[in-house]
């Protein structure tokens, strides 16, 4: 999504926010409680507004977007720096990673189709992304991150479906648990993860002491996340009898 808006402008990103923001209105009343959450009124442009489950919700907005005329005149316009090639090349891309997540959420997912089909789709995937995206700020792709998506098959097939072991939920949890506390250390190397796990151990210990105070139990922290689909987690069983990994 960085890679999409690069080339354009603040003025040019500023229409792509209001443009994004007419779907939310058109969209408010849907009954369709299994697409992606579009209600962004921060805008789209920028990753630092965006919370990690509303990535999937800008994918399919502009997947929308792209079928637009109107839209689609704002990045040819003066301003977009976006080619007709280019406009094909995510829109492409935008669909097969849509295609791709809706295909991890399954409860099911078929050994065979696993094995035999997903890896080299997923490495053509792979491969469109690096291409289209070009990405060459730090090490760019070279990253274990983006490498570890040629595992997926394989952690599915040892694993489960995604759904088991998605962490996504819980990720809410570093700011508090982590990120709050490397803040309050003084940031030495030597001493970091000393001193995280003091603050840590402090933090826990006032928050349990406040509670029995105000003979309250520790409060627990809202979910962050919005559930897409149903029930946040299921527990399923992995069978090796049959086609099928629950």
């Amino acid at each position: 999504m960085v890679c999409f808006n690069a080339k354009a402008t603040d003025a040019t990103k500023r229409k792509i926010d209001d443009f994004i923001s007419l779907f939310a209105i058109a969209l408010k009343h849907h009954s369709d409680h299994d697409r992606p959450f579009i209600d962004f009124p921060r805008g789209v442009t920028s990753l630092k507004k965006l919370k990690a489950h509303e990535h999937v919700g800008v994918l399919f907005v502009y997947m929308l977007a792209l079928h637009c005329e109107d839209f689609l005149c704002i990045f040819y316009g003066p301003g977009g720096g976006m080619s007709l090639d280019e406009e094909k090349q995510f829109h492409d891309l935008f669909e097969m990673l849509l295609c791709f997540h809706q295909w991890m959420r399954q409860e099911t997912i078929s050994r065979t189709v696993c094995q035999q089909c997903i890896k080299p789709k997923l490495r053509q995937l792979m491969h469109s992304y690096k291409l289209t995206c070009n990405w060459t700020i730090g090490k760019g792709l070279k990253t274990p991150k983006f490498h570890q998506m040629l595992h997926v098959p394989d952690y599915i097939l040892r694993f489960g479906p995604p759904s088991n072991y998605h962490s996504g939920p819980s990720e809410s949890n570093a700011n508090i648990l982590a990120k709050q506390q490397a803040n309050r250390t003084s940031r030495t190397l030597s001493t970091f993860e000393q001193e995280v796990s003091m603050r840590l151990s402090e933090h826990i210990c006032i928050d349990a002491h406040i509670c029995e105070c105000l003979n309250q139990t520790p409060a627990k922290q809202p979910p962050k996340t919005k559930s897409w689909g149903g029930t946040q987690f299921k527990i399923m069983l992995s069978d090796d009898d049959n086609e099928t990994t629950n």
